[in-house]
């Protein structure tokens, strides 16, 4: 086996291990109203007045948060199967990645926010699910000092760049460092991307971490004509 492939193994192992708790998070979280309102249905069925309607209402609600549960749970187990989409839309990919370490940033003091709009595009939903994530959660990891990322785009012909561009407070005052788990370094982002065909670097002024995607689909074909713009 080649050792860039180990060190992209041992890096993506190390990533499973850092957001473990955030995909254990969105498994429950989705469970938790199906509980609920299936209290609700056992209460409105066992009243001594009966109301069909209500139970019907509740019942069919509970169908479709268990249909809503099972697609979050086959999104959230794609980290071990691997089984997904090859494609997503930009936007949609992006904010995936940032709904699953929100409450981990924030919990350490940092707050992410995107300026990614609806667009045309679409890239490897791997690709970007992997690489886009490590790259937050990397961030957290190694800049004590970080305060806010914020997200952009920018796109060219084929490829489309996201901006990370990153804030800091004063340096008398850190977030907390990660204990429990082996912090993501940079050479783990580098080893994912690079595994990934992604190119992923960083500047130092301003401080930014780019990242250059392959577009691999139009959504559409008609719209979004200035989509080759910077959105700064």
């Amino acid at each position: 086996m080649k050792a860039t492939s180990v060190c992209a193994e041992a890096a993506q192992y190390a990533l499973l291990c850092r957001i473990s708790p955030a995909l254990r998070h969105q498994l429950v979280g989705q469970l938790q109203p199906i509980g609920l309102t299936a209290a609700l249905a056992d209460r409105q069925l066992g009243s001594d007045r009966l109301n069909l309607a209500s139970a019907r209402n509740s019942i069919s609600k509970i169908q479709l948060q268990a249909r809503e549960a099972i697609g979050s749970a086959i999104a959230t187990l794609a980290w071990l199967t691997g089984e997904e989409p090859a494609s997503v839309a930009l936007k949609a990919g992006v904010d995936m990645c940032i709904t699953l370490v929100r409450s981990d940033c924030e919990m350490r003091g940092i707050t992410i926010s995107s300026q990614i709009a609806e667009m045309d595009v679409a890239v490897s939903q791997r690709a970007l699910r992997i690489v886009l994530t490590a790259v937050l959660i990397g961030m957290v990891d190694m800049l004590p000092h970080l305060h806010r990322i914020e997200l952009r785009f920018a796109i060219s012909g084929k490829t489309v760049e996201i901006h990370f561009d990153l804030h800091f407070t004063d340096a008398t005052q850190e977030h907390s460092a990660v204990t429990e788990r082996r912090p993501l370094r940079w050479d783990d982002v580098e080893a994912l991307a690079d595994h990934e065909g992604v190119e992923v670097f960083r500047t130092g002024k301003p401080p930014m971490v780019i990242c250059r995607f392959d577009v691999v689909a139009k959504i559409r074909s008609e719209h979004r004509k200035n989509s080759l713009a910077y959105n700064p």
